[in-house]
C-alpha cells in the first residue's frame, strides 16, 4: 500500500514500510484512446469534477456503481451494506472515527497513516486485507485503474485512492485557510482537482511498467482545467491581493507552477490598462467568420469549406452575410452601441474575391456605428492569398491589422499538414505588406507616395501584423521549433502567438492521431519560445488554455504597444462580442456584472443560411440595452 500526504511519498510493502523516496518522472505522450477508469465517490458531483481533470490525462471515467451487476466493483455501497469495506460509514456508525475529526482531535493520525495502521480510521486497508472491498481489489489486480474518493464529514478534507495492477496509491488534501472567496461547492471542486493532480504528480515516473499513471505527466497548471486562468488572477486582484500574496496563493490553492504564476502576473499587468470597465458597456466588438479556405489543414476544427469544392455556395453565403450585417448593425445603432474592434476570421477571408471583401468591409462600416480609430483585423493566414489586388482592397479600406500565419517555417511540415503553401510565400507576404507600410509612411508625411498603391496605403495607415506558430506538429522537435521561431522573429511581426497543437473534435488529427512529441518535449518547446520572445522584446499580453493540447497553453506576445485589443476582449470576456457568419460565436455581456451568455450560429453553412431570420431575431433580443 502506498500512502501519500501533502509532504511526501511513502511506500508500504509486505516487509514493512520503506523510507520516503522521490521518484523520477518519466516523460511520455498519450498515443492511444482514453483508458477506462472505475470511479466511486462518497459525494454527489465529484464525478464531473474528476472526469474533467482525468480526461486531460488520457482517462475516461466510469461509475463504480455501473460495475456492480457484473460483480467487479460493487463500488462502495455493497461493502457498506455488508458492514465491511465501506470503511468510512462503518467507522462513523461505530462512533469511532467520525471520519477524520475525532482521530485528528486525539492527535494520533495527522489523519490517516497511523489510523490505518491501527485498522481504525475508515478501515479501508483492513477491509481490503479481509477481501471485503466489493471486488475493488480484483479490478485493480486485473490492471484496470480505479479511483476512489472519500471526504470527511465537513467536506474540508479529501482522500483519493488509485488502484491499478495490484498496487494502491493514496493522497490526502486538507483545506487551508486562504484569501480566496469561494462557495462550499467551488471549494470541494478545487480540493478534489488539487488532490488528483498531486496524486498523479507523485505517481509519475514510477518504474512499474504495468502502472499507466506512471506515464502521465501532470502539467505546470496544476489542477486547473478551465480555458481562462486569467480569470482566477483577476478575482484575486479584485479582492485586493498583491503580487507577493498571489505568488503564494496560486500554487497552494491550485498547484500552479511558479513560472506560470509569473506568466499570469506579467500578462495581467500588460492587460490592465486596456480592460473595459463597467462604464464602457455600450461598446461592442464584431467577429465575422468567412468559412472558406484554399485547403483544410489536418489539425483544423473550425468551419472550413475548400473554395474549389464549394465555389457555387460562396455567392449565397455572401448574400446571407450581408443580410445579417445589415440587420444587426441597424439594431446595434438603435441601442446606441459603438463598435470598438472588428475582426474578420475564418477560414481565410482573403481567399474570397477582392471585390467581395471590399463589399463586406463597406457593409460593416455603413451598418454599425464604428468608433473613430477602431481596430480592424483581417486574417490572411494563407500568405499566398495576399495578392496585389487583395492588398489594394485592404489598403483602401479601414483595415489596420493583418494576420499572416505560417504555423511553421518548415516546408516538409507544411506539406504534411495540408496547408499547401510555400515557405517562400510567407517571406513574400511580409515583403508586400512592408512595402505598403513604407508607402503609407510617405503618404502620411505629405510626400508623393507614388501611384495608386501608395495613395491607398496612405489612407489605410500602418498595418500591424499578427503571426502564429503551432508547437508539436508531426515530425517537429525543439530544434525545428527554434528554427521557425528565429525566422519569424527576424521578420518582426508585431504579434506572435504560440499555440500548442490540440487534437480537436472535427479535425482529421482527432480521428487519426499522428505521432506527436512527448509531454516534456512540449513543455520544453513552450518554455523555449517564452524565453526567446522575451529576449527579442515581446511581452505576453493574452493567454488561454485548451484541452488535449501540447503544453496546455496558448500565449500571445507583442512588441510594446502593438497588442490586439480584440484578442484581449475576446479572451478576457469583458465586452459583448457579436458573432456574424457560419460558426461564429457571440458573447453577450449581462447588465450589472461580468457574466456572459454565449450564442453560436450553426457551423453548417447551409443551416446558417436557412435559419438566418431566426438567428438574427434571437441575437437582436440579446443585445445590450434590450429586455428579453
Amino acid at each position: 500500500m502506498i500512502y501519500i500526504r501533502g509532504n511526501g511519498l511513502m511506500a508500504e510493502t509486505e516487509n514493512g514500510r520503506d523510507k520516503a523516496k522521490k521518484v523520477k518522472r518519466r516523460e511520455t505522450a498519450r498515443r492511444s484512446a482514453a483508458t477506462p477508469v472505475c470511479f466511486v465517490s462518497s459525494r454527489v458531483g465529484d464525478r464531473e469534477t474528476a472526469a474533467d481533470l482525468l480526461r486531460a490525462y488520457g482517462y475516461d471515467l466510469q461509475d463504480g456503481e455501473g460495475e456492480e451487476e457484473e460483480g467487479e466493483v460493487g463500488g462502495w455501497s455493497e461493502a457498506a451494506e455488508r458492514g465491511g469495506a465501506g470503511g468510512w460509514s462503518e467507522a462513523v456508525e461505530r462512533g469511532e472515527a467520525d471520519g477524520w475529526d475525532e482521530v485528528a482531535e486525539r492527535g494520533e493520525a495527522d489523519g490517516w497513516d497511523e489510523a490505518a495502521e491501527r485498522g481504525e480510521a475508515g478501515g479501508w486497508d483492513e477491509a481490503a486485507e479481509r477481501g471485503e472491498a466489493g471486488g475493488w481489489d480484483e479490478v485493480g489486480r486485473s490492471g484496470r485503474p480505479c479511483l476512489r474518493v472519500v471526504w470527511d464529514n465537513n467536506d474540508t478534507s479529501v482522500r483519493v485512492e488509485w488502484t491499478e495492477s495490484g498496487r494502491r496509491f493514496s493522497w490526502a488534501e486538507d483545506y487551508q485557510a486562504l484569501p480566496i472567496r469561494e462557495t462550499a461547492e467551488n471549494r470541494c471542486r478545487r480540493l478534489l482537482r488539487l488532490a488528483i493532480f498531486r496524486l498523479f504528480e507523485a505517481m509519475s515516473g514510477d518504474s512499474d511498467p504495468r502502472l499507466s499513471a506512471a506515464a502521465v505527466r501532470p502539467g505546470p497548471w496544476g489542477g486547473l482545467t478551465g480555458v481562462r486562468p486569467m480569470k482566477i488572477l483577476r478575482r484575486l486582484l479584485d479582492q485586493g491581493l498583491g503580487e507577493e500574496a498571489i505568488r503564494r496563493v496560486l500554487p497552494a490553492a491550485y498547484g500552479i507552477r511558479a513560472d506560470r504564476v509569473g506568466l499570469l502576473l506579467d500578462t495581467g499587468e500588460y492587460q490592465r490598462p486596456y480592460l473595459p470597465t463597467a462604464a464602457g458597456r455600450e461598446r461592442i466588438s464584431l467577429y465575422f467568420c468567412y468559412p472558406f479556405c484554399p485547403s483544410r489543414c489536418d489539425y483544423c476544427s473550425f468551419p472550413g469549406y475548400e473554395t474549389g469544392r464549394w465555389r457555387k455556395w460562396q455567392g449565397a453565403y455572401h448574400a446571407a452575410a450581408l443580410r445579417e450585417i445589415g440587420a444587426l448593425g441597424q439594431a446595434a445603432r438603435e441601442r446606441g452601441l459603438v463598435t470598438e474592434t472588428v475582426y474578420f476570421g475564418g477560414g481565410t477571408p482573403t481567399a474570397m474575391p477582392p471585390e467581395a471583401l471590399a463589399e463586406l468591409l463597406a457593409a460593416v462600416t455603413a451598418a454599425f456605428a464604428v468608433a473613430p480609430g477602431a481596430e480592424w483585423t483581417v486574417e490572411s493566414g494563407r500568405p499566398e492569398t495576399l495578392t496585389p489586388a487583395m492588398l489594394d482592397v485592404l489598403a483602401a479600406g479601414p483595415v489596420s491589422r493583418l494576420c499572416i500565419n505560417p504555423q511553421t517555417m518548415r516546408q516538409s511540415t507544411l506539406d504534411a499538414i495540408g496547408r499547401r503553401h510555400q515557405v517562400e510565400a510567407v517571406y513574400q507576404a511580409f515583403a508586400a505588406v512592408k512595402a505598403y507600410r513604407r508607402a503609407a509612411a510617405v503618404g502620411a508625411d505629405g510626400d508623393r507616395a507614388g501611384g495608386q498603391a501608395g495613395d491607398r496605403a496612405g489612407q489605410s495607415g500602418r498595418w500591424l501584423i499578427n503571426s502564429d506558430l503551432i508547437l508539436g506538429l508531426p515530425g517537429e522537435d525543439l530544434a525545428a521549433v527554434s528554427d521557425s521561431l528565429a525566422r519569424l522573429i527576424a521578420l518582426a511581426p508585431d504579434n506572435i502567438t504560440i499555440h500548442g497543437l490540440a487534437l480537436k473534435r472535427g479535425s482529421a488529427y482527432k480521428e487519426r492521431p499522428p505521432d506527436l512529441p512527448g509531454g516534456d518535449e512540449g513543455l520544453a518547446m513552450t518554455d523555449f519560445c517564452r524565453t526567446a520572445l522575451r529576449v527579442a522584446g515581446y511581452a505576453p499580453y493574452y493567454l488561454y488554455r485548451q484541452k488535449d493540447s501540447l503544453g496546455g497553453e496558448n500565449v500571445g506576445y507583442c512588441l510594446p504597444g502593438r497588442h490586439s485589443l480584440y484578442n484581449i476582449y475576446m479572451i478576457e470576456e469583458r465586452q459583448t462580442i457579436l458573432g456574424l457568419g457560419a460558426g461564429a460565436g457571440s458573447k453577450f455581456l449581462a447588465a450589472g456584472d461580468w457574466s456572459l451568455e454565449n450564442f453560436y450560429n450553426p457551423k453548417d453553412m447551409i443551416q446558417y443560411i436557412e435559419r438566418l431570420p431566426d438567428l438574427i431575431r434571437r441575437k437582436i433580443a440579446r443585445l445590450p440595452g434590450t429586455q428579453y
